[in-house]
């Protein structure tokens, strides 16, 4: 049975600034979309997993743009010849894992806007965003070797 063990992340790069295109005086309410991506490495017995996220664009209802690149490394377990022990692996690590590492983007952009003080802080919401990556075909894996 495949299983995997949250070892640590880093952030890789990140980045915030103001969109010079926002139109304060003429909106009632920021509008923050956000576009995630991930891959998924595997060697010996870790996993990688590399989150890229935009979130803001340069909308005249947008208030910044915040460009975060985060890694996870996972201790993993699993049959290296069992096709389903794979998929499982696979699985959890498109779900679980990205589950694990959604948090500390939301935490780290709450950070980011508390500290730049221009605008109130933005916490993004709650989501089950592996599904959403998931869902538009935003998780890529790379070659599992054997």
């Amino acid at each position: 049975m495949a299983s995997i063990g949250f070892k640590n992340y880093n952030f890789r790069n990140f980045s915030y600034r103001v969109n010079e295109n926002l139109e304060i005086e003429n909106i009632d309410r920021f509008e923050v979309e956000s576009d995630f991506s991930a891959k998924i490495a595997f060697e010996d017995n870790q996993a990688y997993i590399i989150m890229d996220c935009q979130i803001g664009n340069d909308d005249i209802s947008c208030p910044f743009i915040i460009n975060v690149e985060l890694t996870g490394v996972f201790d993993i377990e699993f049959e290296k010849d069992d096709e389903q022990d794979i998929e499982q692996l696979k699985e959890l690590l498109s779900q679980n894992a990205i589950a694990i590492l959604y948090p500390y983007i939301r935490s780290l952009v709450s950070d980011i806007t508390s500290k730049a003080n221009s605008f109130d802080t933005f916490i993004m919401p709650v989501a089950n965003i592996a599904k959403v990556m998931k869902e538009n075909n935003k998780i890529e894996i790379l070659e599992l070797e054997r």
